[in-house]
């Protein structure tokens, strides 16, 4: 029942602020939200604990969450915690990270909402990635990380620590070879370093 539990959260997260001439507190706005999707959801499991009067243990209180819910959670984590969760991503810097976890939510809407994401540029860019080689060989500039292609960089160095046996990154490829050539639709408005396509032997496929 951690989720429940305010001493797992950073204190000025937890207190209330001052915003706009408002009592704000991001603690109690993330449990309220939470347990709105909790109350709405329909998923056998919760309806089970639901039904028997049982508490809902964390691991399934997250199948109701929205990308949101989840991003904003580790934002507000004390720092073990935080810490914690990027070690098993080989990570170090929860800004980063945090970062990385809003723009996927970001994606994940536009996508849910049938929104352009092909010429999309970020007003948050992903001003940053870690010093390892998978990115060091990837060599993402600005256009890049305020674009898709960086995203999708990112989303398959997780995809590899999640799912190390996902071939998600083949079907992006394959999908983005298939680009019409109409005008103003260049691979550069996808983010993509090169007008010859998807680099598919910098991600080994």
């Amino acid at each position: 029942m951690a989720y429940t539990d305010a001493t797992f959260i950073q204190p000025k997260h937890a207190n209330d602020f001052i915003s706009r001439g408002k009592v704000r507190n991001k603690w109690i706005e993330w449990s309220t939200h939470q347990q709105v999707l909790l109350k709405r959801s329909t998923e056998d499991s919760i309806e089970w604990h639901r039904r028997s009067g049982r508490p809902i243990p964390f691991w399934v209180a997250v199948e109701a969450w929205d990308f949101g819910a989840l991003s904003r959670y580790f934002e507000i984590l004390k720092g073990t915690y935080q810490n914690q969760i990027l070690e098993r991503f080989g990570l170090s810097d929860a800004r980063v990270f945090a970062r990385w976890l809003q723009e996927i939510n970001l994606l994940r809407n536009r996508c849910a909402h049938h929104t352009r994401i092909w010429n999309q540029v970020s007003p948050n860019p992903l001003s940053a990635v870690p010093s390892e080689s998978y990115f060091t060989a990837l060599n993402l500039d600005r256009n890049a990380l305020t674009r898709l292609y960086g995203l999708v960089c990112i989303i398959w160095f997780l995809m590899q620590k999640i799912a190390p046996r996902s071939n998600w990154i083949n079907s992006v490829a394959d999908l983005i070879d298939t680009k019409p050539a109409l005008p103003g639709c260049t691979f550069a408005s996808f983010g993509l370093p090169a007008e010859s396509g998807f680099p598919r032997t910098a991600f080994g496929i």
